[in-house]
């Protein structure tokens, strides 16, 4: 059993030899594709115990984002020796100062500092906005002597900037297990297949999701047929099971562009373009391309969002409409036209609106035209398409541990003051990118409960797992569905993408390149298509009817009597539905 991680490096009575340090002039540096736009600065750190010293270093990129993880990293060469077989301790601290999802990621590896940097250990992590301190043991795979082996901590995650201090590395030679030394847990709380919250959620979900039907068979006289054997099979579920989409995807007419098309009609109920419709999509789906699109989603019966209408920092907004900064007058005038064309484009195609995304974090519209600008976003948005739900979204509100409370409470504020100020907002947006900081399923159920104060529905409107462990991925899908899926305020849950070609982050798509199902993919088929799937069949009683409970949704009925056959469509809603079939 591993040591608690406290402050102390003593463990089972050993002291360590120190390999790496950290010092105000130690040896570390920042190093790989150091291009303009990359953000290396020391400073002196806040709120950090005295073990993670004196400085830190603020590191990152947030414009073009790095194409490796290793193409921007801060490495420390080692200064003791290591043996084969020795067991080591990485320690260190980190926090996201900026990204796109108030999550910063690293890539740890102990490695050989030349040829083919070969690893003892390659670990990916992920911290929120407050300072966690990660600790890291391992058994060297080599003998180094000082300076040929590396600690490094790969940054190269898209538009990031870190914060890191107190990096480490320790040796406690061959005296203890590494089971014995503290390490980070990759797992999360309520994970075992017993832990009480599952009854609980099994319960919410057979009184919140589940509806009533009963079905009468009479023959042509109109008395009732008792045996006539009825079928009943969900088609489709009430529930949205979403994804985000590319364009390309929808319109190509390449193998996999079918292929494509094919997995989204088989997997989802639901869609968001993750791209297109966003103001600066970097000509990532012309309209054209976005009504054709639309046309085929609308021929399969997938109805779908938009997103997102405003999205209030100068780094998604076209750059001639930066340009209008020192015109407060003429930049709303552009933002409101944005607003309403777009708004008024697609009027009726679409279900609802991200009307506002991230709005804690990206705030430059506002600095320039005021927070009560962001009510006349949703006026406007509700005069151009007056059916379509209007969400406010925003990220880390569900993920990272849970442990951004000041994202959170941000967030909170900020909805609570639209609503005040009269924005005709219908639903709350929360994202879902989750690292390896995996949050607990109770953990989640208390901030849903916190947010259902406001009476809206909640939408996890952008959910994906990136870690490398796929049995761990495809666990906290389960996990995170069931959880979801239990409680009374979320309406609604979308992947953000599913295939591996056409994903931000491809390593946390349901389907490889060559389209193979991950096992994340197929927890989700197992849920969605398998365990909360109605398909029953009974025989009608004397009086000719069969009594179904099923998930609601759209259902095909099916009679079957003697060698006569009668189908029939009904939906299973939250009162209880009745259909009576005749057969001759």
């Amino acid at each position: 059993m591993a040591a608690e991680p406290g402050e102390s490096l003593v463990f089972e009575g050993v002291s360590p030899r120190p390999v790496l340090t950290w010092a105000t002039d130690g040896p570390w540096q920042v190093d790989g594709d150091l291009s303009p736009g990359v953000d290396v600065e020391r400073f002196a750190p806040q709120g950090l115990t005295p073990a993670a010293g004196r400085s830190a270093f603020r590191i990152g990129k947030l414009a073009e984002p790095p194409t490796a993880t290793w193409d921007l990293q801060l490495r420390g060469p080692t200064a003791g020796t290591v043996r084969e077989g020795d067991r080591l301790l990485a320690r260190f601290w980190m926090r996201c100062d900026d990204s796109m999802t108030g999550q910063a990621y690293t890539q740890l590896a102990f490695e050989r500092a030349t040829t083919n940097y070969d690893k003892s250990v390659l670990i990916e992590l992920t911290t929120g906005r407050e300072w966690k301190r990660f600790d890291v043991a391992f058994e060297a795979h080599d003998d180094f002597a000082p300076g040929e082996a590396q600690l490094v901590l790969q940054l190269g995650f898209g538009r990031q900037r870190v914060e890191v201090a107190g990096a480490s590395l320790w040796n406690y030679g061959k005296a203890l297990e590494v089971d014995d030394l503290p390490s980070v847990d990759l797992s999360y709380e309520g994970r075992a297949l017993d832990a009480p919250w599952r009854q609980a959620a099994a319960e919410r979900i057979e009184k919140l999701r589940k509806g009533d039907l009963v079905v009468t068979v009479r023959d042509a006289q109109g008395n009732p047929m008792p045996g006539a054997q009825v079928s009943v099979e969900l088609t489709r579920h009430a529930f949205p099971f979403g994804t985000a989409v590319a364009v390309g995807g929808l319109v190509g007419q390449s193998a996999d562009d079918q292929r494509y098309r094919e997995v989204l009609k088989n997997n989802f109920n639901y869609f968001v373009f993750e791209n297109a419709m966003k103001w600066n999509n970097h000509n990532i789906g012309t309209p054209e391309q976005i009504d054709a699109a639309l046309d085929w989603l609308e021929a399969n019966g997938i109805p779908g969002r938009g997103h997102v209408l405003v999205w209030p920092s100068w780094i998604y907004i076209p750059e001639h409409i930066e340009a209008l900064a020192s015109n407060p007058e003429r930049l709303r005038a552009a933002v409101n036209a944005r607003v309403t064309d777009t708004a008024t484009r697609y009027r009726g195609r679409l279900t609802d609106w991200d009307v506002i995304n991230e709005t804690v974090a990206n705030t430059d519209l506002m600095e320039v035209l005021g927070y009560e600008e962001m009510t006349e976003w949703f006026k406007l948005a509700r005069k151009a398409d007056p059916d379509a739900g209007l969400f406010l979204n925003d990220y880390a509100i569900l993920s990272g541990g849970a442990r951004d409370t000041g994202h959170q409470n941000r967030y909170y504020e900020l909805l609570q003051g639209l609503i005040d100020q009269g924005a005709p907002m219908t639903g709350i947006g929360m994202q879902g990118h989750f690292g390896s900081n995996l949050t607990a399923p109770e953990r989640l159920w208390e901030i849903l409960d916190r947010f259902s104060a406001f009476g809206l529905p909640i939408r996890v409107t952008e959910f994906d797992i990136d870690i490398r462990d796929e049995q761990l991925q495809a666990d906290y899908m389960r996990d995170f569905l069931t959880a979801m899926f239990s409680h009374p305020s979320v309406d609604g849950v979308l992947i953000w993408g599913f295939w591996e070609n056409r994903h931000w982050r491809a390593r946390a798509a349901l389907y490889r390149a060559d389209w193979s199902i991950r096992p994340q993919g197929q927890a989700w088929r197992d849920l969605v298509y398998g365990q909360w799937k109605t398909e029953e069949t009974v025989a009608a009683g004397d009086d000719g009817s069969a009594a179904f409970r099923g998930f609601k949704g759209d259902y095909r009925v099916v009679v079957r009597h003697n060698g006569d056959t009668q189908t029939a469509t009904i939906a299973i809603g939250s009162d209880p539905s009745t259909l009576e079939l005749t057969l001759p």
